[in-house]
């Protein structure tokens, strides 16, 4: 999708994410739960799970220059600070911390307002961006721009048009799940006792539901002329032993014991 000339390279953009993963895991293993709140704060930690930032430039292409965050998040030093610095007044201490982090405004919602069937609008993952409804719309334009790149690269032999084709055509598939959180979603916080909770607005559950509902238009669903013919049918009953159904690179759109999402 971003060609060989890409800049940064291919290999630049994986040892980036590789970074951020690693980090991610370090996280972990020091105490540090997910936050999938993070990426509505300028990707505040990497204890989310981040896509890869695309973004198309003026002159039509696609860059990767910010595909991913550097270092760690403002959420990461602040929750670490709460888990190991020592306070010769815990109470006290503790409590000066929690109004820092309140005070930064970052969200933080973990595993259990995560998943797409919770109603935590903010809480998502693989997502990017403040506003789930413009990233959706930046994503539609990002998968416009690779497919047709796809279809107009005849150096590209039939086999990588047929792996990168579902990519490019699926690419937004995760902003629509996280976009069709705020229809029906609630807002809240987490607190030390019973908080403020109340309807996402209706007028933003409207512009959500037009978001969701146009990546099912004619316009969004048509591919490029020529594509299809170009891609062959994947092989028979193939499955990849080292890879689960649900994070298979490949992602094919049906395949035994896998699923097909938009």
């Amino acid at each position: 999708m971003l060609g060989t000339d890409s800049k940064p390279s291919v290999e630049d953009v994986v040892l980036s994410r590789l970074r951020q993963l690693g980090a991610h895991e370090v996280g972990h293993t020091l105490g540090l739960v997910h936050n999938f709140a993070a990426s509505t704060a300028n990707r505040s930690s990497v204890m989310d799970y981040p896509p890869m930032r695309l973004d198309v430039l003026a002159d039509g292409s696609l860059s990767a220059a910010d595909a991913y965050a550097p270092g760690l998040g403002r959420w990461d030093f602040l929750a670490i600070e709460y888990g190991y610095k020592q306070h010769s007044d815990e109470t006290t201490g503790l409590a000066a911390t929690v109004a820092k982090i309140n005070a930064s405004g970052i969200p933080f919602f973990s595993n259990a307002e995560g998943g797409d069937e919770d109603s935590q609008p903010v809480a998502c993952t693989w997502d990017d961006g403040s506003d789930p409804v413009q990233e959706l719309e930046k994503l539609l334009q990002v998968r416009r721009v690779a497919l047709a790149r796809l279809a107009s690269d005849a150096q590209l032999a039939a086999a990588a048009v047929a792996r990168q084709f579902p990519i490019a055509f699926l690419w937004h598939r995760y902003q629509v799940a996280c976009a069709a959180k705020a229809i029906g979603g609630l807002q809240f916080r987490y607190t030390s006792g019973p908080g403020p909770a109340r309807p996402v607005p209706v007028p933003q559950q409207e512009r959500a539901l037009r978001a969701v509902l146009s990546c099912v238009s004619l316009d969004a669903l048509r591919v490029p002329a020529g594509l299809l013919l170009a891609v062959p049918p994947p092989t028979p009953h193939f499955i990849n032993a080292f890879a689960d159904p649900f994070t298979d690179p490949r992602e094919d759109f049906a395949r035994p014991g896998g699923r097909d999402r938009l």
